[in-house]
C-alpha cells in the first residue's frame, strides 16, 4: 500500500515508518504528535496493489483461469454473479454512440449528451453498394451530414447540398457485399480509427449545430462488435462465452444510448479500411463462435436480467459493490449477485497486474500526494493551503479483501479530511484498482472452498507431479475435525499432503489431484460414517491402493480409536522418536496446533476428553511405547483427572491460559527452539474455524515454519507479541484460506508488530 523504505536488502519488505511521522493504514493507530509543516521531514507513500479495474462483477483474467480449469462459460458467469440463474432473453436493437468524445453525464465538464461533431462523412460498407437515407438510395461515394442547426444537410461526393432532414436521418448500405456494413470515413469508435465499418445502421440527429451518429444494430451483431475488445479472442473458448453473457446482460440493463467506450463496454463495429475490398478486421472467428454458442443466454435474477459488470483482474477477491461506488442506488448491495468473491485463477492464468510492478507502482512524497488529491473535491484540503501543506499520514477502511472503500487523509498542519472514497483515490493517483497491497509481504494460499484449498495446499508443498510418496483423506465437515487433525502426523511420516472430502461425494479437483500426485497409496482416516465406501470406490477405481484407519476392536470405534489406529501407521511407517502429542477430542483449536508439529515431527496426535483419557488411548499409548507426552490444552479443555491418566506423565503442557492464539504463539517459540522451525515465513490461519489450518498445518510442518492464529479482521496479542520478538526474521507471511477467514484487517494488525 505504501512505504518509506526496506529494512533489509535481500528481503522485498514494505516498511511503513522511517523519521517523524507514522504513516497509519486500517487498524492501526494513529500518530498523535503532529510535526511543524516548516521543520519536519516530508514522508514518501508508496502505492502498491494487485488487478486492474473497479473489481466488481466478472473478472476477465479470473474467467479464463476458471475456464481453464475446467469450469463452462455459464458457470463463470454465474459464480461471479452469486445466486444468480443462466435464461433466455428476446433480441433487442442496441444504439452506440460511435464519437469516443460522447458524455452522457449531465453537471459534468464537457457534457454534450450525445451531440459532438458538425459534420459525419459515411458511405456504403462495399464497393458498388448504394447508400440509403431515408429511404431514398444513392450511388456508390462518400457523402456528408452536416448539422444545420437543428437540421441535418446532405452533401453528395461534389460537395453538393442534395437533401435537408428535420428529425432523424436513418442511414444503412443496400448491396455490395453481406453482411450489410456502413462505412464512416471520420475518426470513429473507442480508438479513433478512420474508416471503420459497421453492422446494422445508422441515425443521426442534429441540435445546434451539432450531430449525434448512433449505430443501430441488433444484439448479437453489436456483441460480434464488443468480445474481442474486452477478451482477447484466443482465450479459452468457456471464457469467451462467459464475457458474451455478461456483456449482453449488461447491453440489456443499460440505457437507450451506449457509449462505444468503457463507460459502457468497448465496441469497435466489423472491420475498417480504405479499400474496402481488404480490410482489417475488428470481430474474431473465435468470439463469434462463442457469441453464437450463448444466444440471447443472459445472467438473471429472480426472473429478471441482472445489469451485470466486468473487469480486468480483481488481483484474488472481487469486490462488494459498494466497496467501490459509494451511494450507487440500483446496483443495491443487498443484491446477492453485488457481493464479492474468491477469485482464485487470477495469477495461474497468467495476469499480469497481480501484483502491480513497474511503473503500475507508484510512489508520491507528501506535497504531490496533497497536489494529486486537491483537485477532487472530496478531499477537502485545507483552504488556501497551496503547496505549503502536505499529506502526513493516510488511515485506510476496507471493505471486502483489500478493496479500499474511504481513506480518511490527515494533513501536515492539523486538519483532517475522512471519508474520502477509495475510488477517487485511484483515479487522483491514477492507480490500476482499489485493491491495493497490503504493507507487508505476504502470499494467500486458498480457493473458494475447504476442498479445493486443500489440493491448492497439496499443490504449493508437491508441486512436481508424481512427487509425493501417498496421500491421506480427512472429512472436510467441521462435526469432523478429529480425523482430519490427527491425520497431519500422518501426512508428514507419508510424505503425502492431506486433502479433505466430504463423506457421500469426493471432488473432481480432489481426484484430479490424486492423479497429479501419481500416489499408490490412499490412507483414508476414519470409518464409513466418515468417508463412505462410494468415496473409497471412486478413489480405488483410479488406480490407488486404499487402506482405511478405524480404531477397531482394540482401540474404539470412535474419533480416538481413529487418532489411535492413526498413530500405530505412524510408527509402523519409521521416524517415531517416542514423543506423542495429547490433544482434546471435543476442541479443535488446540488440535490443529499440535497437528502443524505432528506433520513436522511425525509424531502421532492421540486424543482425550475433557473429563478423561480414553481406554483406547491409554491401550496405545502402551502399544506406542510412549516415552514422553506432551500436552496442548488447558484445565477448562483437559481435566486433572484426563491428564493423571496419561502413561507416561506429560513433559511439557500447553495452553493454561486458555487462550488458543497465545498456546499458538508459545507452541511456535519452543518449536524454533527445540524443533528446528524457523520464523521467516510463519503459516497464518484463522483461529475461529479448522480446515484451512489442518491442511495448512501439513505444508507448515514440512517446511518447519510455526502455525499461528488470528481472527477474520485483527491479530490477538499472543500472535503480535510474537511477530514483534521475530521482527527481524519474518519475511513473509503466509495466509491460509481466503478473505473471509484472514480479512487484510488482521493482516495489516501483523504488519503493525513487523514494524
Amino acid at each position: 500500500m505504501f512505504s518509506r523504505s526496506t529494512r533489509r536488502s535481500s528481503v522485498r519488505r514494505i516498511v511503513r515508518v522511517v523519521g517523524t511521522v507514522a504513516l497509519t493504514c486500517a487498524l492501526l493507530a494513529v500518530s498523535a504528535a503532529l510535526p511543524d509543516p516548516a521543520t519536519a521531514a516530508v514522508p514518501t507513500f508508496t502505492f502498491q496493489g494487485s488487478g486492474w479495474g473497479h473489481g466488481i462483477g466478472l473478472s476477465q483474467w479470473g474467467a479464463k483461469g476458471f475456464a481453464e480449469a475446467g469450469h463452462d462459460g455459464e458457470w463463470i458467469a454465474r459464480y461471479y454473479h452469486p445466486g444468480t440463474s443462466i435464461g433466455t432473453a428476446a433480441s433487442k436493437t442496441m444504439q452506440v454512440n460511435l464519437d469516443a468524445a460522447a458524455n452522457y453525464r449531465s453537471g459534468t465538464s464537457g457534457y454534450n449528451a450525445g451531440f459532438t461533431r458538425a459534420s459525419w462523412r459515411v458511405r456504403p460498407g462495399w464497393t458498388g453498394g448504394s447508400l440509403r437515407v431515408n429511404g431514398t438510395d444513392w450511388p456508390d461515394g462518400t457523402y456528408t451530414l452536416v448539422a444545420n442547426g437543428n437540421s441535418v444537410l446532405l452533401r453528395n461526393p461534389s460537395g453538393t447540398n442534395v437533401a435537408v432532414f428535420t428529425g432523424a436521418v436513418n442511414v444503412s448500405t443496400v448491396g455490395g457485399g453481406t453482411p450489410s456494413l456502413t462505412q464512416v470515413v471520420d475518426a470513429s469508435g473507442p480508438f479513433g480509427h478512420t474508416y471503420v465499418r459497421y453492422r446494422g445502421s445508422m441515425r443521426v440527429t442534429a441540435s445546434n449545430d451539432r450531430l449525434k451518429l448512433l449505430n443501430h444494430v441488433g444484439m448479437e451483431d453489436y456483441l460480434r462488435g464488443v468480445v474481442p475488445r474486452e477478451s482477447p479472442a484466443s482465450w479459452h473458448i468457456e471464457a469467451l462465452k462467459a464475457q458474451a453473457i455478461v456483456a449482453r446482460s449488461y447491453a440489456h440493463r443499460s440505457g437507450n444510448e451506449l457509449y462505444c467506450t468503457t463507460w459502457s463496454q468497448v465496441y469497435n463495429g466489423h472491420s475498417r479500411g480504405s479499400n474496402r475490398a481488404s480490410t482489417t478486421a475488428h470481430e474474431e472467428v473465435r468470439t463469434n463462435q462463442a457469441i453464437d454458442a450463448t444466444a440471447n443466454r443472459v445472467v438473471t435474477y429472480k426472473g429478471a436480467i441482472v445489469q451485470t459488470f466486468f473487469h480486468s483482474s480483481s488481483g484474488g477477491h472481487t469486490a462488494n459493490i459498494e466497496d467501490v461506488w459509494l451511494g450507487t442506488g440500483e446496483p443495491s448491495s443487498t443484491h446477492p449477485y453485488r457481493r464479492g468473491v474468491p477469485d482464485p485463477h487470477v495469477a495461474a492464468a497468467g495476469c499480469p497486474n497481480t501484483p502491480w510492478s513497474g511503473a503500475d507502482v507508484k510512489t508520491l512524497d507528501g506535497r504531490a500526494l496533497a497536489n494529486a488529491l486537491r483537485s477532487h473535491s472530496a478531499a477537502k484540503a485545507p483552504s488556501g493551503a497551496g503547496t505549503s501543506v502536505w499529506v502526513s499520514s493516510l488511515y485506510y477502511h476496507f471493505g471486502t479483501a483489500g478493496h479500499v472503500r474511504t481513506v480518511d487523509i490527515t494533513w501536515s498542519n492539523g486538519a483532517k479530511t475522512t471519508g474520502f472514497p477509495g475510488a477517487t483515490l485511484r483515479t487522483a493517483l491514477g492507480l490500476r484498482s482499489t485493491r491495493l497491497a497490503l504493507d507487508f509481504p505476504h502470499e494467500r494460499i486458498a480457493h473458494s472452498e475447504r476442498y479445493s484449498t486443500s489440493v491448492a495446499i497439496s499443490q504449493r508443498l508437491y508441486p512436481a507431479a508424481g512427487s509425493a510418496g501417498a496421500a491421506v483423506i480427512a472429512a472436510g465437515e467441521d462435526h469432523r475435525f478429529p480425523d482430519a487433525l490427527t491425520a497431519a502426523g500422518l501426512a508428514g511420516a507419508a510424505n503425502g499432503p492431506v486433502l479433505l472430502t466430504q463423506q457421500n461425494s469426493i471432488s473432481w479437483a480432489v481426484l484430479n489431484e490424486l492423479r497429479r500426485l501419481q500416489v499408490g497409496t490412499v490412507y483414508l482416516v476414519g470409518g464409513t460414517q466418515a468417508i463412505s465406501e462410494s468415496v473409497e470406490e471412486a478413489i480405488r477405481s483410479r488406480g490407488h491402493k486404499v487402506e482405511r484407519l478405524t480404531g477397531g476392536a482394540r482401540y474404539g470405534n470412535d474419533r480416538y480409536g481413529t487418532a489411535a489406529s492413526v498413530a500405530m501407521k505412524i510408527k509402523e511407517l519409521g521416524g517415531f522418536d517416542g514423543s506423542v502429542l495429547v490433544a482434546s477430542g471435543e476442541g479443535w483449536p488446540d488440535a490443529a496446533i499440535a497437528a502443524s508439529i505432528s506433520a513436522g515431527t511425525s509424531r502421532p496426535i492421540v486424543l482425550v476428553s475433557a473429563a478423561s483419557t480414553p481406554e483406547g488411548t491409554q491401550r496405545v499409548l502402551a502399544d506406542l511405547g510412549a516415552t514422553q507426552t506432551i500436552v496442548f490444552g488447558g484445565p477448562s479443555v483437559i481435566s486433572a483427572n484426563a491428564i493423571a491418566e496419561l502413561n507416561p506423565a506429560p513433559a511439557r503442557r500447553f495452553g493454561m491460559t486458555g487462550d488458543r492464539y497465545r498456546l499458538a504463539a508459545d507452541v511456535a517459540r519452543w518449536a524454533i527452539a527445540n524443533e528446528g522451525y524457523t520464523m521467516d515465513r510463519p503459516y497464518i490461519a484463522t483461529g475461529e474455524a479448522f480446515p484451512d489450518s489442518v491442511t495448512g498445518g501439513v505444508l507448515a510442518g514440512a517446511t518447519r515454519n510455526p502455525l499461528l492464529f488470528v481472527t477474520r479482521e485483527t491479530a490477538p496479542s499472543g500472535t503480535t507479541v510474537l511477530l514483534a520478538q521475530q521482527r527481524q526474521t519474518v519475511e513473509l507471511l503466509q495466509i491460509l484460506g481466503g478473505p473471509a477467514a484472514v480479512g487484510p484487517g488482521a493482516i495489516h494488525a501483523m504488519a503493525g508488530a513487523l514494524q
